[in-house]
């Protein structure tokens, strides 16, 4: 059973953490993918693994030079709709703090 939990728990904040990559992106101000990575404590080669896996549900992120910033491409938004609704994030933490 501990192992379990320990394996459960260890999912919930790798999804926690896509969830709040997926934030930041949105709100266009990540910075470099440095910077970016640096806020998750994550390495730049796991962030891109990360946006990978938006990449292969057809959610294109792509990083403007210009403002310094990932961001995702305008077609996406339905996609993101259906694959993080609003409500995930709180539905994750509660099951999270549960005993």
């Amino acid at each position: 059973m501990y192992v379990y939990q320990i394996f459960m728990e260890h999912n919930i904040k790798k999804i926690l953490r896509f969830f709040d990559i997926h934030q930041s992106i949105k709100q266009e101000q990540t910075g470099s993918p440095s910077e970016f990575a640096a806020r998750f404590y994550i390495s730049r080669r796991t962030l891109y693994r990360i946006l990978e896996t938006f990449n292969d549900h057809g959610i294109l992120v792509k990083f403007s030079r210009k403002h310094n910033t990932f961001y995702f491409d305008k077609d996406s938004e339905d996609k993101i709709k259906q694959l993080l609704p609003r409500d995930f994030q709180k539905t994750i933490q509660s099951f999270f703090k549960s005993p």
